[in-house]
């Protein structure tokens, strides 16, 4: 036995005997330690290494010992050992957040073996947390350079625009990065870092590479708005706004539905021709109509400047859009800030009724109607009053002073008086209880495709306007001599017949058209707009039929029977019967023209029509007239999902007199179908019974029943 050699196997062994002598002995650390510093001592290395692992393999978080252990392995020169410890330590010291100790153990790494791309990544993050930006972007820029030399270019361009974001005053790098991303076809990438160069350039004062710089960016990506604003901001700042409008308006005209295009012409406009922002958005909203938000913009700016009238012009052509996408309350905000400045103008209330009615809430609904009328009535606005005090009629039947005043406007102006309407239906509906959404009469008509922003004029006045009052007007008469108010109708209602043209209604836009040349006479506007329909029907091959009718006056009321076999069989299903030549010539262009709607899928205003023709009728007055209206816009709300309004009116159907079983078992059927889309499965079973008590073949009635019971 060799000199020394027994006392160090008698150590071993009893080290081995006291760390593994008993399957569940703890690991003595404290010992484990004192052996290895005694190898140390000893100049044994290896023998202090076996110790050492020992420790760290016992205690992960020993991180002093496991440095140690690093130094240990260089001296026995076991490098990958080495620096596979002092990236342990490095990691340890880098997710405690001591940068600097993770700083330089990885240096300690650099000298034994370069880095790889990813110690290069964490030692370059490591230095930019220290705050020391040179030594981070040294280490960028050599990982940045190792990627590219890999053909790992995304990599690359991610580390060139961490360089970028460090050294915020560099303009090569960002040029470097717009060039490789072209190379790569992300023009939105190229776009973004000549942007951010053009800008760093401007901010400090190199305007012409600042707009070298946007004028890259532009070429990038012609449509981007990002590049566009850039490049028109700095034109602005150097008095160039001819050629920044131009250009602006070029781009949009070469992509009119870009809608951040279309804002950015808009803003331009606004902030530096006024006077063309307007009919600039008519155009941006004609080709994007999701833009219609601009509107909002646009009405702010003219209630800002006190410019009221154009500001409730301009909300009433957003408003139709916002209550598509169900926005009532961006609708609501905007109305009553309006009214706080213009509490009494007719347009603005007109809105307000429409959103009232879109809301739900009946007694604001009423309180702006009685408003409105007061107003109309105040303006000497016939139509508008009279519109309102039928609703309200219905609506408050135990206010008869509504009633004398509609009656006294029927009497002076020569409308068809309506017969009472009160009925026990009246008095469960209108008279107190649940609140129901109610008609929906002023709806705004979405103007984003007209000429002019339709302001008070709706589809509404675009009919019952001229057919209510055309008694009055001499039809021989060349020119009627009008001016004001009257004028301004004549104007708004030419923009709601254009409004028909547009959406390819051609044959309602000839019957609108023919009803103002029968009320103002044979007026220029008026004929340039008969003479543009009848160009629109030649061109998209209209029957000689719709043409020769344009040349005539006046137009008569179109039949029922001249319907297509869908209505007919509507007709057919509900027991309604056409209504007859010999009706009243209002009743039936009102009537007519709810039909005409609902053949076209117009639900909203084939419902406003059915409405008006229905308040020129009564229950009892002998003839179907009634019975059909309430028939069919029962039928109208289950069209647009609002049962609990149809079920109302199937209601008022079934007080109408003298029905054959026939109807009403019809009518019995409808009401239960409406009465179970409204959730009131008790109420449709009675009145599904009630059918099948008369007909147990009637329509699906059976099925219907055995269905109720299987769910009950």
């Amino acid at each position: 036995m060799l000199p020394g050699t027994a006392p160090d196997f008698l150590t071993i062994r009893d080290t081995d005997k006291t760390h593994f002598s008993g399957k569940n002995m703890a690991f003595d650390k404290k010992l484990a330690m004192r052996n290895a510093e005694k190898y140390l001592s000893q100049g044994k290395i290896r023998a202090a290494i076996g110790e050492y692992r020992r420790v760290t393999t016992q205690d992960h978080t020993d991180v002093v010992t496991l440095n140690m252990l690093g130094d240990l392995y260089i001296k026995d020169n076991d490098s990958d050992a080495a620096l596979k410890c002092f990236k342990g330590v490095a990691e340890h010291y880098t997710s405690q957040g001591f940068a600097a100790k993770a700083i330089a153990v990885y240096n300690k790494m650099s000298r034994i073996a370069p880095l790889t791309p990813d110690m290069s990544a964490q030692l370059a993050e490591l230095y930019r947390q220290k705050g020391s930006v040179v030594e981070a972007k040294s280490h960028y820029v050599t990982l940045a350079e190792d990627y590219e030399k890999n053909g790992r270019k995304v990599e690359a361009l991610a580390i060139w625009k961490q360089i970028a974001a460090l050294d915020t005053k560099n303009t090569d790098v960002l040029e470097h990065i717009g060039e490789s991303y072209l190379g790569e076809g992300d023009a939105a990438e190229a776009v973004a870092a000549f942007v951010e160069m053009g800008e760093r350039h401007q901010r400090a004062g190199r305007i012409e590479d600042a707009e070298n710089s946007f004028r890259r960016a532009v070429a990038a990506d012609g449509f981007s708005a990002k590049a566009l604003r850039s490049l028109v901001e700095l034109k602005k700042l150097k008095g160039e706004d001819a050629e920044a409008r131009e250009m602006l308006t070029d781009i949009h005209r070469q992509n009119p539905a870009d809608p951040e295009i279309g804002k950015l012409r808009f803003e331009w406009e606004l902030a530096h021709n006024p006077a063309e922002a307007e009919a600039t958005l008519k155009e941006i909203v004609a080709a994007e109509p999701a833009s219609y938000p601009l509107f909002l913009e646009l009405s702010t700016h003219y209630l800002e400047i006190e410019d009221h009238s154009s500001a409730i012009r301009t909300l009433v052509a957003a408003s139709d859009h916002l209550l598509r996408d169900s926005k009532l309350e961006d609708l609501a905000f905007h109305v009553t800030r309006l009214r706080e400045a213009v509490p009494m103008d007719l347009d603005l209330l007109r809105l307000d009724a429409s959103l009232a009615s879109w809301q739900k809430d009946e007694d604001r609904y009423i309180d702006v109607l009685k408003l409105l009328a007061s107003a109309a009535r105040e303006a000497e606005a016939v139509v508008d009053e009279r519109s309102a005090l039928v609703q309200l009629t219905m609506l408050c039947p135990t206010e008869t002073y509504l009633a004398q005043r509609l009656s006294e406007l029927n009497e002076i102006h020569g409308f068809a008086s309506s017969e009472s309407t009160v009925s026990t239906f009246d008095a469960r509906f209108f008279g107190g209880g649940e609140v129901e959404e109610p008609a929906e009469s002023f709806a705004i008509v979405d103007a984003e495709n007209d000429d002019a922003v339709i302001g008070s004029s709706d589809i509404e006045h675009t009919v019952e306007t001229l057919t209510a009052e055309v008694d009055l007007i001499d039809p021989s008469a060349a020119v009627v001599e009008i001016g004001g108010e009257s004028l301004d109708r004549l104007s708004r209602e030419i923009d709601s017949i254009r409004f028909y043209l547009d959406s390819g209604y051609n044959d309602l836009a000839l019957s609108a058209a023919e009803d103002l040349k029968n009320e103002f006479g044979s007026r220029p506007e008026v004929e340039e707009l008969l003479e543009t329909i009848r160009r629109n029907a030649a061109q998209n091959g209209a029957t000689s039929s719709v043409a020769d009718k344009a040349e005539q006056l006046p137009i008569q009321p179109v039949p029922t029977a001249s319907l297509g076999s869908e209505m007919d069989d509507l007709f057919s299903d509900l027991g309604l019967d056409p209504i007859g030549q010999d009706d009243s010539e209002d009743f039936e262009t009102h009537y007519n023209t709810a039909i005409a709607y609902q053949e076209m899928g117009l639900s909203e205003e084939a419902i406003r029509e059915f409405q008006d023709a229905a308040g020129l009728v009564g229950p009892n007055d002998g003839t179907r007239r009634f019975y059909s209206c309430a028939n069919m816009l029962g039928h109208c709300f289950m069209t647009i999902g609002k049962p609990h309004l149809a079920r109302k009116w199937y209601e008022r159907a079934l007080e109408v007199k003298g029905l054959s079983s026939e109807e009403q078992q019809g009518l019995w059927y409808e009401y239960a179908h409406s009465c179970e889309n409204d959730g009131d499965t008790r109420t449709a079973a009675t009145f599904f019974e009630k059918v099948y008590i008369e007909n147990v073949g009637f329509r699906d009635v059976s099925q219907r029943l055995e269905r109720m019971s299987v769910a009950a």
